[in-house]
C-alpha cells in the first residue's frame, strides 16, 4: 500500500542521518586536524541532506494523499511517484545551493581555543603549567548559513504538520498516515528545540555536546522510522495470515480491468487496491440491501396470494402453452387484437 520507491528514500534519509553521527565524533586526539576539518564538513552535509530525503519523501507521499482525497475530479488526475520524486528532488537542491555557497565562500575552518582555566600542573616539570586547548570547525559567518538551513526544515515540518492535519479523516487505513507524522514531527520539533541551544551554549564542551547531539538525532531517527514503518509492517503481517495477500492480487486485477475501461485511475497499485476494495466492499452492502428487499416483498406477496410470484409466472405461461381450448384461429385472433 505504499509506495516502495519513496520509502527507499525515507530509509536512505535515516542512514545518512546515523552516519552524521559517525562522522561528529572527530575527537582531538584520535584524528588530524584536516581529517577533522573534512569530517565536520561532511557531518552537516550528511545531516541536512538527510532530513530532506527523509521527510521531504515522507511529506510528498501524504501531500499526494492530499491532492487525491481533496480533488473533485478524482479519476482525471494522476499523481506517479516521478513527480513526488521531483519534489523531493527540489529539496535536496535547496540544501545542495546552500551548503555550496557557505562552502565557497565562509568555508569551515579548526578553531583552537586554549581552557587557561582548567590549567593544572606539568607532572613532569614543576615549573610549569599545561593548559588544555580544543579545536572545533567554525567560519566566520556560520550561523546565518546554519539559519537559513534550519528556516527550511522548520517550513517542511510547518508544510507536513498542515498536511498531517488535513488527511486526517482519510478513510483508507492504509493511505492515513496522518497521525504517524504529527507524532514524528512533533518529536523532531521538540528535539530541535532542545537541540539547537545546547549545541550553542556548549560548544566548548566538545565531549558532554557530542554525546547529547548524537543521542537527540539517533532517537529521532530511530522513532521516525518506526513511526512509519512498524504499523504498516504489522499490517502486513496481519494481511498476509488473514489471507488479505489474495484479495489484494485480485484488487489489483480489478483495478487494470477498470483502468481499461475507465481510463487512468486516481494513483498508482498502492491506492487502487485500497479504494476498489472499499468500493467492492460498498457494492457488496447495497447488494445485500436490494436482496433483503426483495425478499421481504416476496414474503409479502406470499402473504397475499398464498404462492411465489415465480411459480405463479411459470404456472401462468404453461397454462397458455398447454390450453386445448385454444386453435391456431384464436391464436391469431388474439394477436390480431394485441
Amino acid at each position: 500500500m505504499s509506495s516502495p520507491n519513496l520509502n527507499n528514500v525515507i530509509l536512505a534519509g535515516a542512514l545518512l542521518a546515523f552516519c552524521s553521527i559517525i562522522l561528529g565524533g572527530n575527537a582531538n586526539s584520535l584524528v588530524s586536524p584536516v581529517v577533522q576539518l573534512i569530517m565536520c564538513k561532511f557531518h552537516i552535509w550528511t545531516l541536512s541532506l538527510g532530513f530532506s530525503l527523509a521527510f521531504g519523501a515522507m511529506f510528498s507521499k501524504t501531500w499526494r494523499v492530499h491532492r487525491i482525497f481533496t480533488n473533485k475530479k478524482i479519476q482525471r488526475m494522476v499523481i506517479k511517484d516521478f513527480q513526488l520524486m521531483a519534489i523531493v528532488c527540489v529539496l535536496v537542491g535547496l540544501d545542495v545551493l546552500i551548503l555550496s555557497i557557505w562552502q565557497f565562500t565562509d568555508p569551515l575552518q579548526i578553531v583552537y581555543v586554549n581552557k587557561t582555566l582548567q590549567a593544572f600542573p606539568d607532572p613532569h616539570n614543576d615549573n610549569q603549567n599545561l593548559i588544555p586547548q580544543i579545536r572545533y570547525c567554525e567560519s566566520k559567518h556560520m550561523w546565518y548559513f546554519a539559519g537559513a538551513i534550519y528556516a527550511i526544515k522548520g517550513l517542511i515540518l510547518v508544510f507536513g504538520a498542515f498536511l498531517a492535519f488535513e488527511t486526517r479523516k482519510v478513510t483508507v487505513p492504509a493511505l492515513n498516515d496522518s497521525k504517524f507524522i504529527g507524532m514524528s514531527v512533533y518529536n523532531v520539533v521538540v528535539l530541535c528545540l532542545i537541540g539547537v541551544p545546547i549545541a550553542l551554549i556548549l560548544k566548548e564542551e566538545i565531549e558532554a555536546s557530542y554525546v547529547l547531539i548524537s543521542l537527540f538525532i539517533m532517537f529521532a531517527t530511530t522513532l521516525t522510522i518506526c513511526l512509519v514503518f512498524i504499523p504498516k509492517i504489522v499490517k502486513r503481517n496481519h494481511e498476509f495470515q488473514s489471507g488479505g495477500m489474495l484479495s489484494k492480487s485480485c484488487d489489483s486485477s480489478a483495478a487494470a480491468r477498470r483502468a481499461d475501461r475507465h481510463g487512468p485511475f486516481t494513483f498508482k497499485s498502492e491506492g487502487n487496491s485500497a479504494v476498489l476494495r472499499d468500493e467492492v466492499s460498498n457494492l457488496k452492502n447495497t447488494l445485500e440491501q436490494r436482496e433483503r428487499r426483495i425478499k421481504e416483498l416476496e414474503d409479502k406477496f406470499i402473504g397475499i396470494n398464498g404462492k411465489s410470484p415465480m411459480s405463479e409466472e411459470t404456472e401462468f405461461t404453461g397454462d397458455i402453452g398447454t390450453n386445448p381450448g385454444l386453435d391456431d384461429s384464436d391464436d391469431c385472433s388474439e394477436n390480431a387484437m394485441c
